[in-house]
C-alpha cells in the first residue's frame, strides 16, 4: 500500500509504503507447517488465497485512511564480539567475497608475519583458529587507549566490554585480533598485498569496534487504519541513526532504514492517485537522465583536456555523441497484492555452511576449512554462482554411508563426541569406556555393511538408450566420476566385443550456461598465503601451484587436478602425425604418468605411440622392441613391448651397439659424476657405484641364497660425454610425484646432488 504523508512538518508530500498486518486488530497469518520441535509455524502478514487478497485490495482502495498511532523509541545496537574462526570466515565471504580457503590462507600469512621494513617481520594477528571471543587484558587496554586518543571520550565505555563464548567452546585461544591496536591498516598498507590489507582491516575494525559505545537509533513505527466495511490494519516502520558509536569504525552487519517523517496521530493519509504516482516516476527517470548527462560531460572534459595537451602534433580523440539511456517508466498502483509461494531453503554457500556446522557442533574451527575443501576436491559438490550443488557421485556416496553407518553418520555424532571428550578431560569419564562404546557400534555396522552394502561398480540398470556402434541396449553403470552408459554387448574376456561408452549428462550441471562457465573459471587460492594458484605442467600432468614456489622463502603449496579437471584444462593437442593402425590423427594427451601420444579414434583404436629404440630387438625374446616406460614413482626404464610374455627390463638406456669385448648384442648408457659412459651390461659395478652394504639379517632368520654369478663378465667401458649440468630451481619447477597420495617429489637437482654425495662417501 502506498500513500501520501502530508504531516505538518512535511514541506512536500512524501510517498510512503506500508504493509498489511491484519483485520480489525487480528493479525493476518497463514499456517506454514511445524518446526523441528513440533510447534506450529505461521507466515505473517499473509492471507490464504488470491480471492481474499483481491477483496482486501478493493476495500482498501475505497477506504478512508487514518494514522492510528505514531511511536518513536530509542534503540541501542551493541557492537559484536571480536572474530572467532567461523565469524571471520562468514564475514570475509559476505564482505570481501573471499572463500574459506582464501580467508584462512591470507590469515595464516598475517599470523606468521609480514616484513614491515624497519620493524622487521611482525605477526599482525593472533592465532586464527579459535572458538573463543576472549581477549587478553593488555589487548583491551591498547584498544581503549587508541579509541580515547583518536576518537574521543564519547566513544569509550566507562568499563571494558566483555563477551561470553558458547557453552561448547574449547577456549584454547583468544579471539582473532590485531597484535597491536595502534597499528592501523592504513599505517602498514604499503607492506601488504591487497587481499592482506582487506582482511587485516576487517579484523582490526571488528576488534576495535568491540570496545566502543553502542550505536543509538530512533525507531519510528506508524500504525495505519483503512476503514471500509472492516478496519484493515497497515504498518510501516523505519529508523534513523542518532549516535554512530561503534559504527564510526565498523559497519553494522545489517543496514538501518531511513527515518519516517513525523506524522501526528489522527492525520488523514489520502491514497496516492495514478497521476501522482506517474509524476513521481517521471521525476525519478529525469533524475537518472541528468546523472547520465553529467557523466557524459565529465568524459567530454577529459577528452578535450587530452586533445589540448597533445596539441596540433598529436592525434586528436573524437568526441562521442551523447546517447540517452533507455530508462523504463515504472508506475505501480497504490495498493498491490503480492503473491508468494512456499520456497525450499536456499542452497548453502560457504558462509552459511560454516554457520550451520558451528550451530550443530560438527567439527571445530580448525576443521571448517578442511571440510569445505574436501567436499570440493573429491567432487562431492560443485560450486555454481557461489552456491553448492551436490554431484551425482556425492549423493550416491552420502546415501550409502548414511544408510549403512547410521551411528557414525548421525548429525549429532560429532557434537556428542566432543562433549564426551570434554568429560574425559574433566575426569568424569574413562577414555576406555568411550572407545569401547564407539568400537561396539562400529564393528556391528561394519559387519552389516560388508554383507548388505551395494557395490557401486557392479550396479547396473537397464535403459531404453541404444548403442551408437552396434545398436544393443545401453546399461547405466557407476564409476569414479558418477554414472555413465555402457554397451550391454561388452564382454571382458572377448577383445572384439563392443566397448562403447558415453557420459550420462542428466542431472549434472550444464557447463555451457553462464553459471556453468563461471563455475569452471573459478579461481583457486593458496592455503598458505591466499594468492591465486596458477596452472603448471609437470611430468605427471597438469596441477595447480602457488605462484610463490621459486620465491625466497618459497611457498610450495600445490594441488593436483582430478582426471576430470585435467580433461577440461588440457584438451588433446594434435601432433600432425597419422595413426599407423587406422590413419586417424595422433594427439598429445595427459595421463596419470604424464604426457603421451595416442590415436584420436580411441576407444575404437587403442594405439599409443612409444619411444622405441631403433635397430634393437629385445635381447631376451628376440622379437619385441625396447620402449621407454615410466614407473609410478616417475623414474624411467626400458622394457620389452611383448610384456607380459617377456619381462625384460633395464634401468639404463640400451644402445644398439655390440660390445667389442664380449659380443653382447647391446650396450647401456650410464651417467656418472665423472661423465657419460657406454658400458657393457655384463660389466660389474665400479667402486664409484657400489652401494652401502645391507644390514645383517635378524637373529634366527634364514640365510639368503647366494646370487647366481653372471655367466659372462666384461669390463668394457667408454666415456662419450661430460656429465650434464645439474638442473636448478629456475629450470625445473615443482612436479607432482604421486597422484594418489598428493605428495610432491623433490626437484631433480636435489635428488641428483644427494645421489652424488652418497657415492662420494663410498670408499674407493
Amino acid at each position: 500500500m502506498q500513500f501520501k504523508a502530508t504531516g505538518s512538518t512535511a514541506a512536500e508530500p512524501t510517498l510512503l509504503t506500508a504493509r498489511f498486518v491484519g483485520i480489525d486488530g487480528e493479525p493476518a497469518r497463514v499456517p506454514n507447517g511445524q518446526d523441528k520441535d513440533g510447534k506450529e509455524q505461521f507466515l505473517a502478514n499473509a492471507v490464504p488465497n488470491e480471492e481474499t487478497a483481491q477483496k482486501i485490495v478493493e476495500a482498501a482502495i475505497k477506504a478512508a485512511w487514518t494514522v492510528r498511532s505514531f511511536e518513536t523509541k530509542e534503540k541501542k545496537k551493541n557492537p559484536s564480539a571480536p572474530f572467532t574462526t567461523s565469524n571471520l570466515q562468514q564475514q570475509a565471504s559476505v564482505r570481501l567475497n573471499f572463500n574459506v580457503r582464501r580467508t584462512m590462507g591470507v590469515a595464516q600469512r598475517l599470523y606468521e608475519g609480514i616484513d614491515l621494513g624497519a620493524e622487521g617481520t611482525t605477526g599482525l594477528i593472533t592465532y586464527m583458529r579459535t572458538d573463543s571471543p576472549r581477549v587478553a587484558p593488555e589487548a583491551i587496554a591498547g584498544a581503549r587507549e587508541w579509541i580515547g586518543k583518536q576518537l574521543g571520550a564519547q566513544y569509550l565505555p566507562a568499563t571494558p566490554n566483555f563477551y561470553k563464548g558458547k557453552k561448547a567452546a574449547q577456549d584454547a585461544h583468544e579471539a582473532i585480533r590485531p597484535t597491536d591496536a595502534s597499528r592501523t591498516p592504513e599505517s602498514i598498507r604499503r607492506y601488504l598485498t591487497e587481499e592482506q590489507f582487506k582482511l587485516y582491516r576487517l579484523i582490526w575494525q571488528r576488534f576495535v569496534a568491540s570496545q566502543m559505545m553502542p550505536a543509538i537509533f530512533d525507531v519510528t513505527t506508524i500504525e495505519i487504519d483503512a476503514v471500509s466495511d472492516k478496519t484493515y490494519n497497515f504498518r510501516t516502520s523505519g529508523s534513523v541513526l542518532k549516535f554512530d558509536g561503534f559504527l564510526r569504525v565498523y559497519e553494522a552487519d545489517d543496514e538501518e532504514e531511513d527515518r519516517l517523517p513525523n506524522i501526528p496521530k489522527g492525520t488523514n493519509l489520502p491514497l496516492a492517485s495514478k497521476d501522482q504516482l506517474k509524476k513521481l516516476a517521471i521525476e525519478a527517470r529525469n533524475a537518472k537522465l541528468e546523472q547520465a548527462r553529467k557523466k557524459y560531460n565529465l568524459e567530454v572534459a577529459k577528452i578535450e583536456a587530452r586533445n589540448e595537451k597533445a596539441g596540433s602534433h598529436g592525434e586528436l580523440e573524437p568526441i562521442p555523441e551523447f546517447v540517452e539511456p533507455e530508462i523504463p517508466l515504472e508506475v505501480r498502483s497504490a495498493v498491490n497484492a503480492v503473491q508468494k509461494f512456499t520456497e525450499p531453503p536456499p542452497r548453502f554457500n560457504e558462509a552459511s555452511l560454516v554457520k550451520v556446522l558451528e550451530e550443530r557442533g560438527i567439527g571445530r574451527p580448525s576443521t571448517y576449512a578442511s571440510i569445505i575443501n574436501t567436499i570440493q576436491d573429491r567432487e562431492y559438490v560443485t560450486k555454481i554462482s557461489g552456491r553448492f550443488f551436490p554431484t551425482e557421485i556425492g549423493m550416491v556416496v552420502c546415501d550409502l554411508l548414511v544408510k549403512n553407518f547410521p551411528y557414525i553418520f548421525d548429525v549429532a555424532y560429532t557434537a556428542k563426541l566432543e562433549e564426551e571428550l570434554d568429560e574425559i578431560e574433566e575426569g568424569h569419564e574413562k577414555w576406555t569406556d568411550l572407545l569401547n562404546g564407539f568400537y561396539t557400534y562400529f564393528v556391528e555396522e561394519l559387519k552389516v555393511a560388508g554383507v548388505q552394502m551395494e557395490d557401486i561398480k557392479r550396479m547396473e540398470k537397464k535403459t531404453t538408450e541404444k548403442c551408437d556402434l552396434c545398436g544393443s541396449p545401453l546399461l547405466l553403470k557407476w564409476g569414479k566420476f558418477g554414472s555413465f552408459y555402457a554397451c550391454s554387448a561388452y564382454n571382458k574376456k572377448d577383445k572384439s566385443s563392443c566397448t562403447f561408452t558415453k557420459e550420462n549428462t542428466a542431472g549434472k550441471p550444464d557447463m555451457n550456461t553462464p553459471e556453468g562457465q563461471e563455475a569452471a573459471e573459478q579461481e583457486e587460492y593458496c592455503d598458505n598465503c591466499g594468492r591465486v594458484m596458477v596452472l603448471r605442467r609437470g611430468p605427471f600432468g597438469m596441477f595447480m601451484s602457488c605462484p610463490g614456489f621459486n620465491e625466497d622463502p618459497p611457498c610450495k603449496t600445490f594441488r593436483k587436478l582430478s582426471s576430470k579437471q585435467q580433461q577440461k584444462v588440457a584438451a588433446p593437442q594434435p601432433t600432425g602425425e597419422a595413426c599407423p593402425q587406422c590413419g586417424k590423427p595422433l594427439v598429445l594427451r595427459q595421463g596419470s604418468y604424464g604426457e603421451f601420444v595416442s590415436c584420436s579414434g580411441y576407444p575404437k583404436c587403442k594405439y599409443v605411440k612409444q619411444n622405441i629404440i631403433e635397430g634393437l630387438k629385445c635381447p631376451k625374446c628376440g622379437t619385441g622392441d625396447l620402449a621407454e616406460r615410466k614407473a609410478r614413482r616417475g623414474n624411467l626404464f626400458w622394457g620389452c613391448t611383448n610384456y607380459p610374455k617377456c619381462d625384460f627390463t633395464s634401468n639404463l638406456k640400451p644402445v644398439a651397439e655390440k660390445c667389442p669385448e664380449c659380443g653382447s648384442s647391446y650396450l647401456v648408457e650410464k651417467t656418472l659424476r665423472s661423465g657419460v659412459y657406454l658400458e657393457c651390461p655384463n660389466k660389474k659395478k665400479s667402486a664409484e657405484e657400489e652401494v652401502t652394504p645391507k644390514k645383517k639379517p635378524a637373529k634366527g632368520a634364514p640365510k639368503a641364497a647366494a646370487p647366481a654369478e653372471s655367466p659372462v663378465t666384461c669390463s668394457y667401458s667408454k666415456r662419450i660425454a661430460d656429465a650434464p649440468a645439474l638442473p636448478t630451481a629456475e629450470t625445473h619447477g615443482p612436479v607432482v610425484e604421486n597422484a594418489s597420495d598428493n605428495s610432491v617429489s623433490k626437484p631433480a637437482a636435489k635428488k641428483a646432488a644427494k645421489k652424488s654425495a652418497k657415492k662420494a662417501l663410498q670408499p674407493a
